[in-house]
């Protein structure tokens, strides 16, 4: 038995050596309990162990073991909860002990022809986005074609898929992108606001109940630490002088010195010290939602950063782990970092808008690979709203918003929370006056593509219908999401398409028409 969770390792795919460690992390888990809660991994183990052994030798039989590693769905918020975890010396590693587990039965290859076929999401993007006008007819639920896609690859032909873009995000930057004004609207929504008509069409919310919300000043505290690989340059730390006691320690007069402000606002558009960024697509935006990267770009630009697009980037290759194609997701690894590693050399951030994604690259990518490029590049990994907001602490961002977005309901996607790190999409839309805004923290039971396989539809509807009725219960006039996927899952249980976070900001902003928004 050994607790192997490295890849390169020999035992990572020795079955025997993987199914006796299985027997020792369930026992511990079967002790513990703490995550009983969380996912149907554990409902499993733990009602197996009770059933079948009386909770005295909690060892399961190998198909047992096999149903509690194929319903977990890393959505990783075990490691919020689990005391065992690394650097413990338990060493407790669920999600990735669950990885092993899977990709020990294929041999580190994928599980099927259909998981492999879920895993070439270029390939599928390309001819999807090439021929989105019969794609996205055929590939509605329970249509001849669905029925097809479910013998095959496994994904139910009942489930609303993610529609796909007549042009690829990658290029409508080549084409456009890269050189778009940065404020494409604004003079039209100044226009709208010297009339008086300068609300978004769809916001049903009287100028009284705008009035009566609650919001947030511009230089309200901020406790959240700024990331380290955020930290202020020389001349930045300069600008932002010490201040203690309302007074400057550097001054000799003893004259008060007022305190600089947490959000200056930005009036030159070029870019600032240090807000050099590019963007890594995703196959969402690639592919099935081009307008949030447009959205990004704009507010990006609008806050004073120089934008580059890693156009030569390619999926994160979560979808080859869900299907234990270890080989595939090392080789998309690799490809990414040698991808992303020249950005990064130039000093430039790199910002990626899906939560799955980022924290694959950020968090995955290194211990992986375990090359100092791959750190390099997972250091230099951060979303957009956690890039905005820690630019708010260190020079400022602007807050010449247009428009009010009204109430909010904000879903907050597990691997958001899994990361640990706040709600600061939710800080930055708080800035916007007259806007308020309700955290949803439940998961919408899809993380990749296993609420989409046949077998665990049931499953993943249970777990969505209370997050998508505490959406329901915000009576929100606009509706936030960090993963498409778990949009497209919201929208699946009767509520409307859940924008981007910075769809919303870049609405605010005055940055994109009504319509424009996803």
């Amino acid at each position: 038995m050994s607790t192997v969770y490295d890849f390169d390792n020999p035992l990572y795919l020795d079955k025997g050596d993987m199914r006796e460690e299985l027997d020792r992390v369930f026992d511990l888990c079967h002790g513990c309990r703490l995550c009983w809660n969380l996912c149907p991994s554990f409902e499993s183990l733990f009602d197996l162990i009770d059933k079948k052994t009386d909770g005295i030798e909690p060892k399961l039989s190998p198909a047992d073991q096999d149903r509690v590693v194929d319903e977990c769905y890393q959505c990783k918020l075990c490691y919020i909860k689990c005391p065992y975890t690394p650097p413990h010396e338990w060493e407790l590693d669920f999600p990735r002990l669950m990885l092993r587990g899977l990709a020990a039965r294929t041999n580190g290859k994928a599980k099927s022809v259909g998981h492999k076929l879920l895993a070439a999401t270029d390939a599928t993007g390309r001819l999807a986005t090439a021929t989105s006008f019969l794609a996205n007819p055929t590939l509605q639920p329970n249509g001849p074609v669905r029925k097809v896609m479910e013998k095959v690859t496994g994904i139910s032909a009942s489930r609303l898929l993610p529609s796909y873009a007549k042009q690829r995000f990658t290029v409508w930057w080549k084409k456009s992108g890269r050189f778009e004004p940065t404020t494409p609207f604004q003079e039209k929504v100044e226009a709208e606001n010297a009339e008086g008509t300068g609300r978004p069409s769809f916001l049903d919310v009287t100028p009284e109940e705008e009035a009566a919300m609650p919001s947030i000043a511009a230089d309200a505290p901020v406790t959240t630490a700024v990331p380290s690989f955020l930290a202020p340059s020389p001349e930045e730390l300069q600008a932002l002088a010490h201040v203690s006691d309302g007074k400057d320690e550097g001054e000799s007069d003893g004259k008060s010195v007022p305190e600089p402000s947490l959000a200056p606002e930005v009036s030159d558009p070029t870019p600032l010290t240090g807000r050099s960024v590019a963007i890594f697509a995703t196959c969402v935006i690639e592919y099935q939602t081009p307008d949030v990267g447009k959205s990004l770009v704009r507010v990006l630009r609008h806050n004073g950063c120089d934008v580059e697009c890693a156009t030569s980037a390619r999926c994160c290759g979560m979808p080859s782990l869900d299907g234990g194609d270890v080989q595939g997701f090392l080789t998309r690894a690799r490809h990414n970092v040698e991808a992303l590693y020249p950005a990064v050399k130039a000093g430039r951030k790199i910002i990626v808008s899906q939560p799955t994604c980022g924290y694959l690259l950020k968090r995955e990518y290194p211990e992986a690979l375990k090359t100092p490029e791959a750190k390099e590049v997972a250091a230099a990994v951060t979303a957009p709203e956690d890039y905005l907001h820690a630019l708010r602490r260190n020079g400022g961002i602007r807050e010449d918003f247009a428009r009010s977005l009204g109430k909010v309901a904000y879903h907050a996607p597990c691997h958001l929370r899994a990361q640990e790190k706040g709600y600061k999409g939710r800080d930055l839309l708080r800035l916007v006056k007259g806007t308020s805004v309700s955290i949803v923290e439940d998961c919408a039971g899809i993380d990749g593509t296993w609420g989409y396989r046949a077998e665990n539809v049931e499953m993943a509807k249970k777990i969505i219908a209370p997050t998508a009725e505490k959406m329901r219960v915000v009576e929100a006039n606009v509706l936030v999401g960090e993963c498409h996927l778990a949009n497209v899952a919201l929208t699946e249980e009767g509520l409307s398409h859940p924008m981007h976070p910075m769809q919303a900001l870049a609405l605010a902003y005055g940055l994109e028409e009504d319509e424009d928004h996803d």
